[in-house]
């Protein structure tokens, strides 16, 4: 079928008399797909897409499209691509945003390759931005919160505190091997340590989860294997008064 001759004033009558005229072994040519768009104000998308009917010679075992020649979006070059039913729906929709790499419909091979690797190479780049950026983050929280000769500054709200040793943007694997090669003692004197200390006394409402006691209260590891990990591990922290904590280490004076 020369779609060229297509009458536009006379769709309707082609179409009550079914007779169907683009099948899915058609090339249709940029300017024919322009003429079938002239129809779309007129008669509505979905009475437009009726024109593209199955090839009756080709049996329901073999897929195929229908066969548009189109101008790239981004090069103007012209390609010819096999199109689905679903593909020419989008395309005569003609939306400014769906001209996206995504949508391959619009664009060249060539061009979708391109933009793939360009793509490629801007993740890649990311990735190795916030690679560098964790990586000095995580030095910055060693030096800060993990020495034990540094102190908050006067008049700090705990609030602040707490959000300053919250790990974001570090490597916590990172962080916890740091923990495991300090010395224990060194260890509890880092503002990382009181402050996770503090926060657990402040949750037990100043006072020992055992016997209630305000007297001598101390933060307690259940499980020595979390150290490093104990802001994913709160709940295996205790906050004990001096007499439960050496009742707990077997300590008996």
């Amino acid at each position: 079928m020369d779609i060229d001759f297509l009458e536009i004033d006379k769709y309707l009558d082609f179409r009550k008399n079914k007779k169907y005229f683009i099948f899915q072994d058609n090339l249709i040519s940029i300017n024919q797909m322009d003429k079938i768009k002239e129809l779309i104000p007129l008669y509505g998308l979905n009475d437009v897409l009726l024109l593209f009917e199955k090839n009756p010679k080709i049996t329901q075992h073999f897929k195929c499209n229908f066969i548009i020649e189109i101008e790239c979006k981004n090069c103007k070059n012209i390609s010819i691509k096999n199109f689905s039913k679903t593909d020419l729906n989008d395309f005569l929709k003609v939306r400014k945003n769906m001209y996206d790499y995504k949508n391959n419909i619009f664009f060249c091979e060539n061009c979708i390759n391109e933009n793939n690797n360009l793509r490629l190479n801007e993740i890649k780049l990311f990735e190795e931005k916030r690679k560098n950026e964790m990586l000095e983050s995580t030095q910055n929280y060693i030096n800060n919160y993990l020495n034990e000769n540094n102190g908050w500054k006067k008049d700090i709200k705990f609030s602040v505190k707490w959000d300053s040793i919250r790990m974001f943007n570090v490597n916590i694997d990172e962080i916890a091997k740091y923990i495991k090669s300090m010395d224990y003692y060194e260890f509890l004197n880092t503002l990382y340590w009181k402050t996770i200390s503090a926060k657990k006394k402040r949750q037990s409402n100043f006072k020992c989860q055992i016997c209630n006691s305000n007297n001598l209260l101390a933060t307690h590891h259940r499980n020595y294997e979390i150290r490093g990990y104990e802001l994913q591990n709160m709940n295996d922290l205790i906050v004990l008064c001096n007499d439960c904590h050496k009742k707990h280490h077997e300590i008996i004076e």
